[in-house]
Protein backbone atom coordinates (compact mmCIF):
# COMPACT_ATOMS: atom_id res chain seq x y z
CA UNK A 1 0.00 0.00 0.00
CA UNK A 2 1.42 3.26 -0.79
CA UNK A 3 2.16 5.78 1.82
CA UNK A 4 1.18 4.74 5.41
CA UNK A 5 -1.39 4.36 7.86
CA UNK A 6 -1.14 6.06 11.97
CA UNK A 7 -3.12 5.13 15.02
CA UNK A 8 -1.39 7.52 17.76
CA UNK A 9 -2.00 10.09 20.41
CA UNK A 10 -6.32 9.28 19.91
CA UNK A 11 -6.12 10.03 15.91
CA UNK A 12 -5.98 7.35 13.57
CA UNK A 13 -5.40 8.30 9.53
CA UNK A 14 -3.46 8.28 6.73
CA UNK A 15 -0.50 10.13 4.82
CA UNK A 16 0.39 9.67 0.53
CA UNK A 17 2.13 11.91 -1.60
CA UNK A 18 1.22 11.61 -5.14
CA UNK A 19 4.85 11.30 -7.23
CA UNK A 20 3.25 11.32 -10.51
CA UNK A 21 1.00 14.76 -10.37
CA UNK A 22 4.43 16.66 -8.29
CA UNK A 23 2.25 17.54 -5.49
CA UNK A 24 2.27 17.64 -1.72
CA UNK A 25 2.54 15.55 1.70
CA UNK A 26 -1.71 14.44 1.96
CA UNK A 27 -3.06 13.78 5.37
CA UNK A 28 -6.45 11.50 4.71
CA UNK A 29 -9.10 10.07 6.51
CA UNK A 30 -8.45 12.07 9.56
CA UNK A 31 -10.45 10.63 12.25
CA UNK A 32 -10.20 11.78 15.96
CA UNK A 33 -11.67 10.27 19.35
CA UNK A 34 -13.66 8.03 16.75
CA UNK A 35 -15.10 10.64 14.62
CA UNK A 36 -14.06 12.16 11.12
CA UNK A 37 -12.48 15.29 11.22
CA UNK A 38 -10.89 15.81 7.87
CA UNK A 39 -11.26 13.48 4.77
CA UNK A 40 -8.17 15.49 3.02
CA UNK A 41 -5.51 17.80 3.48
CA UNK A 42 -3.17 18.88 1.20
CA UNK A 43 -0.26 21.26 0.46
CA UNK A 44 -1.38 21.17 -3.23
CA UNK A 45 1.02 24.34 -4.87
CA UNK A 46 2.95 27.09 -4.54
CA UNK A 47 3.03 30.63 -6.46
CA UNK A 48 6.49 32.41 -5.78
CA UNK A 49 5.78 36.02 -6.39
CA UNK A 50 8.98 38.18 -7.62
CA UNK A 51 6.61 41.50 -8.47
CA UNK A 52 5.47 42.50 -11.53
CA UNK A 53 8.23 42.75 -13.34
CA UNK A 54 9.79 39.48 -13.09
CA UNK A 55 6.76 37.50 -12.68
CA UNK A 56 5.33 33.91 -10.71
CA UNK A 57 6.02 30.77 -10.76
CA UNK A 58 3.96 27.96 -9.69
CA UNK A 59 5.77 24.52 -8.10
CA UNK A 60 3.66 21.43 -7.29
CA UNK A 61 0.40 20.30 -9.21
CA UNK A 62 0.54 21.77 -12.84
CA UNK A 63 3.74 23.56 -12.66
CA UNK A 64 3.68 26.78 -14.51
CA UNK A 65 5.58 29.41 -15.19
CA UNK A 66 8.87 28.15 -15.17
CA UNK A 67 8.06 26.39 -12.01
CA UNK A 68 8.76 22.75 -11.02
CA UNK A 69 6.70 19.75 -9.65
CA UNK A 70 7.65 18.66 -6.57
CA UNK A 71 10.16 16.39 -6.16
CA UNK A 72 10.31 14.40 -2.89
CA UNK A 73 13.52 13.65 -1.13
CA UNK A 74 14.82 11.16 2.18
CA UNK A 75 14.55 13.23 4.95
CA UNK A 76 18.57 13.06 5.44
CA UNK A 77 19.02 15.17 2.10
CA UNK A 78 20.78 18.62 2.49
CA UNK A 79 19.35 21.64 2.25
CA UNK A 80 20.26 22.22 -1.36
CA UNK A 81 19.52 23.63 -4.93
CA UNK A 82 18.54 21.07 -7.04
CA UNK A 83 21.68 20.87 -9.32
CA UNK A 84 23.85 20.45 -5.75
CA UNK A 85 21.10 17.11 -4.68
CA UNK A 86 23.19 13.72 -5.52
CA UNK A 87 20.95 12.00 -7.19
CA UNK A 88 20.69 8.95 -4.21
CA UNK A 89 18.75 12.26 -2.44
CA UNK A 90 15.60 11.45 -4.21
CA UNK A 91 12.90 9.22 -2.52
CA UNK A 92 11.75 6.59 -4.49
CA UNK A 93 8.53 5.81 -2.65
CA UNK A 94 6.32 7.88 0.07
CA UNK A 95 6.11 4.95 2.72
CA UNK A 96 7.51 5.76 6.72
CA UNK A 97 11.53 6.52 6.00
CA UNK A 98 13.22 4.18 8.10
CA UNK A 99 17.32 3.42 7.70
CA UNK A 100 17.35 -0.03 7.53
CA UNK A 101 13.74 -1.10 6.84
CA UNK A 102 13.17 1.13 4.15
CA UNK A 103 15.75 3.79 3.34
CA UNK A 104 14.52 5.46 0.32
CA UNK A 105 11.29 6.05 1.98
CA UNK A 106 10.00 10.03 1.70
CA UNK A 107 7.73 10.91 4.78
CA UNK A 108 9.66 10.99 8.23
CA UNK A 109 7.29 9.83 11.53
CA UNK A 110 7.60 11.07 14.98
CA UNK A 111 5.74 9.86 17.85
CA UNK A 112 5.72 11.52 21.00
CA UNK A 113 4.38 11.25 24.41
CA UNK A 114 3.15 14.02 26.85
CA UNK A 115 5.10 16.14 28.42
CA UNK A 116 4.36 18.35 31.50
CA UNK A 117 2.95 21.35 29.08
CA UNK A 118 2.13 19.23 25.69
CA UNK A 119 0.28 16.66 25.39
CA UNK A 120 1.05 13.56 23.10
CA UNK A 121 1.32 14.07 18.99
CA UNK A 122 2.37 12.63 16.04
CA UNK A 123 4.36 14.74 13.55
CA UNK A 124 4.73 13.45 9.91
CA UNK A 125 6.98 15.20 7.15
CA UNK A 126 8.44 15.08 3.91
CA UNK A 127 11.13 17.02 2.10
CA UNK A 128 10.44 18.25 -1.73
CA UNK A 129 12.62 19.91 -3.95
CA UNK A 130 11.62 22.87 -6.68
CA UNK A 131 14.59 23.90 -8.71
CA UNK A 132 16.54 26.33 -6.42
CA UNK A 133 13.69 26.17 -3.64
CA UNK A 134 13.46 23.26 -0.64
CA UNK A 135 9.92 23.41 0.94
CA UNK A 136 9.39 20.66 4.29
CA UNK A 137 5.29 19.75 4.24
CA UNK A 138 4.76 19.39 7.86
CA UNK A 139 1.25 17.92 9.95
CA UNK A 140 1.09 17.68 13.62
CA UNK A 141 -1.68 16.24 15.26
CA UNK A 142 -1.98 16.54 18.97
CA UNK A 143 -3.95 14.11 21.98
CA UNK A 144 -6.30 17.69 22.44
CA UNK A 145 -7.64 17.39 18.75
CA UNK A 146 -5.25 20.14 17.44
CA UNK A 147 -4.30 19.86 14.24
CA UNK A 148 -1.20 21.91 12.90
CA UNK A 149 -0.26 22.45 9.48
CA UNK A 150 3.26 23.97 8.17
CA UNK A 151 5.80 24.85 5.58
CA UNK A 152 9.25 25.43 5.40
CA UNK A 153 11.30 27.06 2.56
CA UNK A 154 14.89 26.63 2.02
CA UNK A 155 17.24 26.06 -0.38
CA UNK A 156 19.89 28.29 -2.62
CA UNK A 157 19.55 32.31 -2.65
CA UNK A 158 17.88 33.48 -6.18
CA UNK A 159 19.97 34.28 -8.60
CA UNK A 160 19.91 36.24 -11.56
CA UNK A 161 17.76 39.51 -12.11
CA UNK A 162 15.86 38.67 -8.30
CA UNK A 163 18.61 37.86 -6.60
CA UNK A 164 17.90 39.71 -3.29
CA UNK A 165 14.71 40.75 -4.04
CA UNK A 166 12.08 40.55 -1.63
CA UNK A 167 8.81 38.15 -2.45
CA UNK A 168 6.35 36.41 -1.65
CA UNK A 169 5.69 32.37 -1.44
CA UNK A 170 1.65 31.74 -1.94
CA UNK A 171 0.77 28.21 -0.49
CA UNK A 172 -2.40 27.11 -1.44
CA UNK A 173 -4.07 24.29 1.17
CA UNK A 174 -7.03 22.05 -0.30
CA UNK A 175 -8.92 20.87 2.45
CA UNK A 176 -11.51 18.76 2.49
CA UNK A 177 -13.76 18.43 5.96
CA UNK A 178 -16.28 15.88 7.04
CA UNK A 179 -16.62 17.21 10.67
CA UNK A 180 -18.05 14.66 12.67
CA UNK A 181 -20.63 13.46 10.15
CA UNK A 182 -19.53 12.33 6.12
CA UNK A 183 -20.79 15.62 4.25
CA UNK A 184 -23.65 17.91 6.14
CA UNK A 185 -20.74 20.69 7.26
CA UNK A 186 -21.32 24.24 7.53
CA UNK A 187 -18.99 26.98 6.90
CA UNK A 188 -19.34 29.68 9.49
CA UNK A 189 -17.65 33.52 9.80
CA UNK A 190 -18.63 34.64 13.39
CA UNK A 191 -16.65 37.69 15.52
CA UNK A 192 -14.93 37.60 18.87
CA UNK A 193 -17.00 39.83 20.94
CA UNK A 194 -15.99 40.16 24.43
CA UNK A 195 -18.41 38.65 26.84
CA UNK A 196 -21.36 38.33 24.56
CA UNK A 197 -21.47 35.14 22.88
CA UNK A 198 -20.25 34.41 19.09
CA UNK A 199 -22.73 35.03 16.65
CA UNK A 200 -22.01 32.19 13.92
CA UNK A 201 -23.02 33.25 10.04
CA UNK A 202 -23.34 30.67 7.52
CA UNK A 203 -20.62 31.56 4.55
CA UNK A 204 -21.54 31.78 0.88
CA UNK A 205 -19.82 29.69 -1.66
CA UNK A 206 -17.14 31.88 -3.21
CA UNK A 207 -13.89 33.94 -2.57
CA UNK A 208 -13.26 35.51 0.99
CA UNK A 209 -10.89 37.46 2.82
CA UNK A 210 -10.49 36.67 6.70
CA UNK A 211 -10.07 40.10 8.71
CA UNK A 212 -8.20 40.45 11.23
CA UNK A 213 -9.96 38.72 14.51
CA UNK A 214 -12.69 37.26 12.22
CA UNK A 215 -13.04 33.26 13.44
CA UNK A 216 -13.98 30.59 10.86
CA UNK A 217 -15.15 27.11 11.90
CA UNK A 218 -16.77 24.10 10.02
CA UNK A 219 -19.33 23.13 11.93
CA UNK A 220 -21.78 19.92 11.70
CA UNK A 221 -25.26 20.53 10.60
CA UNK A 222 -26.29 17.92 13.32
CA UNK A 223 -26.53 19.25 17.10
CA UNK A 224 -25.75 17.77 20.28
CA UNK A 225 -27.42 16.91 22.48
CA UNK A 226 -26.66 19.87 24.56
CA UNK A 227 -27.64 21.72 21.12
CA UNK A 228 -24.20 23.08 20.13
CA UNK A 229 -22.48 21.90 16.87
CA UNK A 230 -19.24 19.76 16.80
CA UNK A 231 -16.79 22.13 14.61
CA UNK A 232 -13.34 22.82 14.04
CA UNK A 233 -11.66 26.28 13.60
CA UNK A 234 -9.05 27.18 11.61
CA UNK A 235 -7.17 29.79 12.92
CA UNK A 236 -4.67 31.28 10.08
CA UNK A 237 -1.27 32.20 10.09
CA UNK A 238 0.01 34.29 6.75
CA UNK A 239 2.59 37.38 7.67
CA UNK A 240 0.89 39.32 4.82
CA UNK A 241 -2.37 39.79 3.29
CA UNK A 242 -3.43 39.15 -0.58
CA UNK A 243 -2.04 41.37 -2.69
CA UNK A 244 -4.87 41.69 -5.32
CA UNK A 245 -2.86 40.22 -8.15
CA UNK A 246 -1.73 36.72 -7.53
CA UNK A 247 -3.51 35.79 -4.62
CA UNK A 248 -7.15 37.15 -4.07
CA UNK A 249 -8.28 36.27 -1.12
CA UNK A 250 -7.38 34.15 1.90
CA UNK A 251 -10.53 31.35 1.87
CA UNK A 252 -12.39 29.94 -0.82
CA UNK A 253 -16.12 27.43 0.05
CA UNK A 254 -16.91 25.17 -2.80
CA UNK A 255 -18.75 22.07 -3.23
CA UNK A 256 -16.77 19.10 -2.78
CA UNK A 257 -16.60 17.54 -6.09
CA UNK A 258 -13.15 15.02 -5.65
CA UNK A 259 -10.70 15.13 -7.88
CA UNK A 260 -11.71 17.37 -10.17
CA UNK A 261 -11.31 20.29 -8.56
CA UNK A 262 -7.50 19.52 -7.38
CA UNK A 263 -5.46 22.80 -8.11
CA UNK A 264 -4.31 21.30 -11.96
CA UNK A 265 -5.80 24.25 -13.78
CA UNK A 266 -4.88 27.00 -11.37
CA UNK A 267 -2.41 29.16 -13.42
CA UNK A 268 0.61 32.07 -11.99
CA UNK A 269 -2.28 33.19 -10.09
CA UNK A 270 -5.46 32.10 -8.09
CA UNK A 271 -8.55 33.59 -10.81
CA UNK A 272 -9.77 29.50 -11.28
CA UNK A 273 -10.04 29.06 -7.74
CA UNK A 274 -13.25 32.16 -7.61
CA UNK A 275 -14.66 31.48 -11.09
CA UNK A 276 -14.62 27.81 -11.67
CA UNK A 277 -14.04 25.92 -8.03
CA UNK A 278 -16.56 28.46 -6.19
CA UNK A 279 -18.10 29.74 -9.29
CA UNK A 280 -21.76 29.76 -7.50
CA UNK A 281 -21.28 32.82 -5.15
CA UNK A 282 -24.14 33.27 -4.22
CA UNK A 283 -25.75 30.15 -2.54
CA UNK A 284 -24.44 29.27 1.09
CA UNK A 285 -23.03 26.03 1.48
CA UNK A 286 -26.33 24.03 2.85
CA UNK A 287 -26.39 20.71 5.16
CA UNK A 288 -27.32 18.71 1.93
CA UNK A 289 -23.79 19.55 0.59
CA UNK A 290 -20.32 18.49 0.97
CA UNK A 291 -18.19 21.08 1.21
CA UNK A 292 -14.14 21.75 0.21
CA UNK A 293 -11.95 24.43 0.84
CA UNK A 294 -8.87 26.03 -0.51
CA UNK A 295 -6.77 28.43 2.02
CA UNK A 296 -4.14 30.67 0.92
CA UNK A 297 -1.21 30.86 3.44
CA UNK A 298 1.07 33.38 2.76
CA UNK A 299 4.92 33.73 3.42
CA UNK A 300 6.08 36.92 2.65
CA UNK A 301 9.88 36.73 2.67
CA UNK A 302 13.06 39.43 2.36
CA UNK A 303 15.96 37.83 1.52
CA UNK A 304 19.16 38.05 3.98
CA UNK A 305 22.13 37.76 1.62
CA UNK A 306 24.44 39.66 3.39
CA UNK A 307 23.78 37.58 6.38
CA UNK A 308 22.31 34.19 7.43
CA UNK A 309 21.40 33.24 3.97
CA UNK A 310 24.73 34.18 2.03
CA UNK A 311 24.69 30.78 0.74
CA UNK A 312 21.77 29.10 1.69
CA UNK A 313 18.70 29.69 3.09
CA UNK A 314 17.85 28.15 6.38
CA UNK A 315 14.25 26.42 6.73
CA UNK A 316 11.73 29.07 7.45
CA UNK A 317 8.25 28.22 8.99
CA UNK A 318 5.34 29.10 8.83
CA UNK A 319 1.96 27.18 9.73
CA UNK A 320 -1.82 27.70 10.48
CA UNK A 321 -4.22 25.70 12.95
CA UNK A 322 -7.40 23.79 13.13
CA UNK A 323 -8.96 23.50 16.73
CA UNK A 324 -11.69 21.79 17.93
CA UNK A 325 -14.36 23.40 19.07
CA UNK A 326 -17.25 21.79 21.31
CA UNK A 327 -16.33 18.61 19.16
CA UNK A 328 -15.90 15.97 22.11
CA UNK A 329 -18.59 16.26 24.71
CA UNK A 330 -16.02 16.42 27.84
CA UNK A 331 -12.11 17.22 28.29
CA UNK A 332 -9.73 14.45 27.50
CA UNK A 333 -7.94 13.16 30.58
CA UNK A 334 -4.27 12.64 31.24
CA UNK A 335 -3.36 14.84 28.71
CA UNK A 336 -0.05 16.38 30.79
CA UNK A 337 2.40 14.38 32.30
CA UNK A 338 2.41 15.54 35.57
CA UNK A 339 2.59 14.79 39.52
CA UNK A 340 0.32 14.91 40.94
CA UNK A 341 -1.71 14.11 37.58
CA UNK A 342 -3.40 16.89 35.72
CA UNK A 343 -7.26 15.75 35.69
Amino acid sequence: MPGGYITHANWTFGYSINTMQGTGLRLAHAHFDGRPVLFRGELAFTLVDHGPTHGVAKNGLGARGGGSPLVPLLPTAPNAAGSDLPPTAIATNDSQYDAAANPTGAVHVERYGPSGIEPAKVAFWAKFQAGDYQYVHRWELFEDGVIAASVGVGGRPAAGPVAGLPHTHHHYYRLDPDVATIGGNTVQLGTRGGAAATQWQNVARGAHTLEPGSRLRVASEAPKPNGLLRSYELLPGSNIGPDGRTSSADLWVAPYRGNLDDGYEVGTDDSVLTSRYAAETGASVGEENDVSLWYALRQHVEPRTAGEEHRIVPYRFTGFRLDPRDFLDDTPNRLYRTSPPSP
